[in-house]
């Protein structure tokens, strides 16, 4: 519910994050 509400209220931060997080996931998924 939180998580919701800090997209709401701050995509951009949010969205720079999520960018951040899926970046690593395929980095990890790269190397691996």
């Amino acid at each position: 519910m939180r998580d919701d509400l800090r997209v709401a209220s701050g995509k951009e931060m949010s969205f720079l994050g999520w960018t951040l997080e899926m970046e690593l996931q395929l980095r990890q998924c790269l190397s691996l």
